[in-house]
């Protein structure tokens, strides 16, 4: 798990920026500490499979978070304050969101109820913990994710532009 985590965080940095990949890193920790805690709640102690399912739900979890911070930050670099881009940003891509993370959920939480007898036993937690995790990582990019973007995303600057010489 991680270095799972930390291939996603290199990517990321490279990718997206140190800022995004800073708030998306406090993400992906908050998210996974609060999903083990929901495994808690519901019985499901931590063991290969559930391992396995913190793994799959990894790329999938900080998916919601980059985009809010992506759509903050397009707020941002068009000249929006950054209260306005900070809420602008995330309700703008709010309903997208719910529903691409409805769309997994709807995907894994039949599997909770269709298993039966060993195969239950043996598979339950892989869909318990991707929901989980799908669950607390969309609550998480619109509580938590837009306050760090509000703190820690900043405009960027405009590119210089190289004088021409005169003819």
């Amino acid at each position: 798990v991680v270095s799972s985590v930390v291939v996603v965080l290199i990517v990321l940095l490279l990718m997206a920026g140190v800022r995004k990949a800073a708030i998306s890193a406090i993400a992906i920790v908050m998210i996974m500490l609060t999903a083990m805690g929901l495994m808690q709640c519901w019985g499901i102690a931590i063991e290969q499979m559930s391992l396995a399912a913190l793994i799959i739900a990894l790329g999938i979890l900080v998916d919601n978070t980059i985009q809010v911070c992506s759509n903050t930050q397009g707020f941002l670099d068009r000249g929006v304050p950054r209260d306005e881009a900070a809420v602008a940003g995330p309700n703008q891509i709010l309903f997208s969101t719910l529903i691409a993370s409805g769309t997994i959920l709807a995907a894994f939480l039949p599997m909770t109820v269709a298993l039966k007898g060993s195969m239950r036993e043996y598979i339950y937690s892989i869909p318990m913990v991707v929901s989980l995790c799908i669950g607390a990582g969309w609550v998480y990019a619109y509580t938590m994710t837009v306050i760090m973007a509000w703190i820690g995303l900043r405009p960027a600057q405009p590119k210089k532009q190289k004088s021409q010489p005169a003819d």
